[in-house]
């Protein structure tokens, strides 16, 4: 019996698999054990099963893949760069689809305007923009990597937020493959793909507005002893129109970077309003605090989250009372508190006390796997709501968001 039940078993898998094969060719698919193990996790480090990988070249493979994984019972997990810190690109005995081959861009150059498939990186986009002085300008900390297809997905910020907002803010149209193989180009209600991490309809393609680079910019560097002190400052400079960007290191980050142990915000100023004007001066202060994440991990504090909020004083109070060590977009209101492997309790009560002061617990990482226990009961019905439409067979990124 188990003989004919492994059998059984084995003829299925072949029989999608050579479906696969057939529609994308067979350098586009993997279930080569090496493989299997790579697309096992993301950054989260939160590891799951992997049945199958794919990278489709275009719309249509998507389609074609999606239509299969219907026919066959298969879940699929979109995946970009994999750097999601909340496991929304972890797999659940799924075909993992890595869109990172999609990396077709075209520019209007008089309407200032990217066609950009989703695995096109933000880097590489800027890179191609630059001698046509354009930009495109949501840049997170892995722009790096970062897919235009995964920031839109969980709808992802940067560092200049205040300026420039988020991806949302930029998109004219979305292609985007729903769950039931369907084909739409979307070019309004844009929540319905952007910031569900997946969970609705994968996105193949975006038509995103372009804008001319910011120019040089200059730095204030304000220190605060107290919270309070802190929080003043913080919305002094919001009130300047100038102000592109406002970063925050607190007290124990400070110290382990080598500064004094006092609360440190970066404030970014387009043009010259800033205290700093010195640009390898400026560029020391940038890299303090892109090296915030790599000091603090390399200090045993290896969790990362990125809680949001309009009233950040009670988490701030909060995370100081615990010794726990932050940085972040504080303009923007996020901050990301780093955690020990033993504070996973302290996390919990970290996710309450922001539901508690009407913030997010996810302000830009997304919430995934990790952070569902702690997702309002409205989005969670306005979710459940675009999968009876867009995603009736349940196969897209399961297990992620909503329970």
């Amino acid at each position: 019996m188990l003989k004919k039940v492994c059998g059984y078993w084995n003829l299925v898998r072949h029989c999608y698999m050579n479906r696969i094969i057939k529609a994308v060719g067979e350098e586009n698919y993997s279930d080569d054990p090496a493989d299997l193990i790579a697309y096992s996790t993301d950054a989260s480090m939160i590891e799951g099963k992997v049945k199958g990988v794919v990278w489709p070249r275009s719309t249509e493979d998507i389609r074609k893949v999606v239509t299969i994984a219907v026919q066959n019972n298969l879940n699929i997990v979109p995946r970009g760069a994999g750097t999601g810190l909340a496991g929304g690109a972890v797999p659940d005995r799924s075909l993992v689809m890595d869109l990172s081959r999609m990396t077709d861009i075209k520019v209007s150059l008089s309407e200032s305007y990217a066609i950009v498939e989703a695995g096109v990186v933000v880097d590489t986009l800027n890179k191609a923009l630059e001698p046509h002085g354009l930009f495109f300008p949501v840049i997170p900390s892995s722009s790096s990597v970062a897919t235009i297809g995964g920031m839109i997905a969980t709808n992802a910020a940067g560092n200049r937020a205040i300026k420039y907002g988020r991806m949302m803010d930029w998109l004219i149209s979305l292609e985007v493959v729903d769950g039931a193989g369907r084909i739409y180009e979307i070019k309004s209600g844009f929540e319905k793909f952007c910031g569900t991490e997946g969970t609705v309809g994968i996105i193949s393609q975006a038509k995103i507005k372009l804008t001319k680079p910011l120019g040089s910019t200059t730095l204030t560097v304000a220190t605060a002893d107290t919270s309070e002190d802190l929080i003043a400052k913080l919305a002094s400079f919001r009130g300047i129109a100038d102000v592109v960007a406002i970063e925050v290191m607190d007290r124990l980050l400070s110290k382990m970077s080598g500064l004094p142990e006092r609360y440190h915000l970066i404030v970014e100023f387009v043009g010259h309003g800033g205290e700093i004007k010195d640009a390898l001066e400026i560029r020391r202060w940038w890299e303090k605090r892109e090296a915030c994440w790599p000091i603090v991990s390399s200090n045993g504090y290896v969790l990362m989250e990125d809680p949001q909020a309009d009233n950040l004083h009670p988490l701030i109070d909060w995370l100081d009372k615990n010794g726990i060590p932050y940085f972040g977009h504080i303009g923007l209101g996020i901050v990301h508190p780093a955690f020990r492997k033993d504070q996973k309790a302290r996390i919990a009560e970290m996710h309450e006390l922001v539901k508690s002061i009407g913030g997010n617990v996810s302000g830009e990482h997304g919430i995934g796997i990790t952070k569902k226990a702690f997702v309002t009961e409205e989005r969670i019905n306005m979710i459940l709501e675009l999968k009876k439409k867009y995603e009736p067979n349940n196969i897209l990124n399961i297990g992620k968001v909503v329970p």
